[in-house]
C-alpha cells in the first residue's frame, strides 16, 4: 500500500511539474506573439487539472488570447466565464474578467441584457474612476438600445454627474439629448412629448457648446434642428439647418426640410 502511495505521490509531481513548464511555455509564446502555440500549451494546462492555480489562470489567459488576438469572442467568453466560474480571489483581474464578458455581450454579440447583467454586477466593487465611468456609461447604452430611455438618462445622468473628466462623458449631453427625443417620440400625451423635445434641446445647445470645433458639431446642431422643428419653432430650426446645410452628409434631407419650413412660414 505504501509503495502505490509513493508512486501516486511521484506521478502527482510529475503532472504538476509538466503543468508549470507548459505554462511557461505558453507566457513566452505569448510574449513572442505566437498566440496559436501559446493557446495550445495553455490548453495542455488544462487538461492536467481541473482547480489548480495555474489553470484558473490559464482560463483567463486563454480568453484573453481569443478576445484580444484571435477576434473569437464565443470562444472567449467561454473561458472568461469558466475562469469566473473557478476563481477563488475577487481581485482586479476578476473583476477584469466580468467587464470583459460585458464587453463581449455588449460589443460583438450586441445581448444587450446580458451585458446589463455584467456590467451591473461591477457597480458596488472598488474599481477605478475610468472603469465605472465606462461601465455607467454602457449601461447606458444598453438601455437605449433596449427602448428602456428612462433607464439610459439615469446612468447617463450619473456619468454627467460624477466622472466629468471621462473621456465617456465627451458626448454626453448629446445622448441625453438623444435619449429625451426617444421619449418623446415614444409619448401619446402632447404635453409630455413637447417637455421632452425642450428638454432634448437644452442638452443639444449645451453639447453644441461643448463641440462646437469638433467634427461631430454638425450632427448635434442637425438633431438640435430637428428638435426645433419637431415643436414647430421653424424659425429656430431654419438657422441651425442653414448653418450646416453646405458641410452635412446629407444635403438633401436639409434642403427639404428647408423647403418645409419655408412653406410653413408663408402661412
Amino acid at each position: 500500500m505504501k509503495k502505490w502511495f509513493l508512486l501516486f505521490l511521484f506521478l502527482f509531481a510529475c503532472a504538476e511539474n509538466n503543468q508549470k513548464k507548459n505554462y511557461l511555455l505558453a507566457e513566452q509564446l505569448l510574449e513572442k506573439k505566437n498566440y496559436e502555440l501559446a493557446l495550445q500549451q495553455f490548453k495542455k494546462v488544462l487538461q492536467q487539472s481541473n482547480e489548480s492555480e495555474l489553470t484558473i489562470q490559464a482560463n483567463y489567459e486563454i480568453g484573453k488570447i481569443y478576445f484580444f488576438y484571435l477576434s473569437k469572442s464565443s470562444e472567449a467568453l467561454e473561458f472568461f466565464q469558466k475562469y469566473i466560474e473557478l476563481s477563488k480571489n475577487k481581485n482586479q483581474q476578476y473583476y477584469q474578467a466580468k467587464m470583459f464578458i460585458g464587453d463581449i455581450f455588449f460589443k460583438k454579440i450586441k445581448n444587450y441584457n446580458q451585458a446589463i447583467l455584467y456590467y451591473s454586477s461591477l457597480l458596488n466593487e472598488n474599481l477605478s474612476d475610468q472603469q465605472m465611468a465606462t461601465i455607467i456609461y454602457r449601461l447606458g447604452r444598453s438601455h437605449f438600445f433596449l427602448w428602456e430611455f428612462d433607464r439610459a438618462i439615469y446612468f447617463y445622468k450619473i456619468l454627467m454627474e460624477k466622472y466629468t473628466d471621462s473621456m465617456e462623458s465627451k458626448n454626453i449631453e448629446f445622448n441625453l439629448g438623444n435619449s429625451y427625443v426617444s421619449l418623446a417620440e415614444k409619448s401619446t400625451d402632447q404635453k409630455v412629448e413637447k417637455e421632452n423635445y425642450l428638454t432634448a434641446i437644452s442638452y443639444f445647445e449645451k453639447s453644441l457648446l461643448k463641440q462646437k470645433k469638433s467634427d461631430n458639431s454638425i450632427f448635434v446642431q442637425f438633431a438640435l434642428a430637428e428638435a426645433y422643428f419637431h415643436i414647430e419653432q421653424y424659425e429656430k430650426a431654419k438657422i441651425n439647418y442653414e448653418e450646416i446645410k453646405e458641410r452635412y452628409p446629407g444635403k438633401k434631407i436639409i434642403f427639404s426640410k428647408l423647403s418645409k419650413i419655408n412653406e410653413k412660414l408663408k402661412k
